[in-house]
């Protein structure tokens, strides 16, 4: 089965302190599921069975430099 569909539910991204010399920065990441549920898909004239995976993926630059998050769902 393909994806079928692909929609952000949300993008944020903040800079909160400069970048100073010489400065090692670390960036962590995560991404994980956070939801799965069985729907009904739209495709056409008929519907079909498909499944939806939440998602979201977040980003951090340390020393406290900017942070990155993205939450979305995609159809299957």
């Amino acid at each position: 089965m393909p994806i079928v569909g692909f929609n952000f539910k949300k993008l944020h991204a903040e800079k909160k302190n400069p970048i100073k010399e010489n400065t090692n920065i670390k960036i962590d990441s995560k991404i994980g599921i956070t939801n799965l549920d069985f729907e009904k898909l739209p495709t056409g004239s008929k519907k079909a069975d498909g499944l939806r995976i939440d998602f979201e993926f977040i980003l951090n630059y340390q020393p406290d430099i900017a942070d990155i998050l993205i939450e979305g769902f995609v159809y299957y």
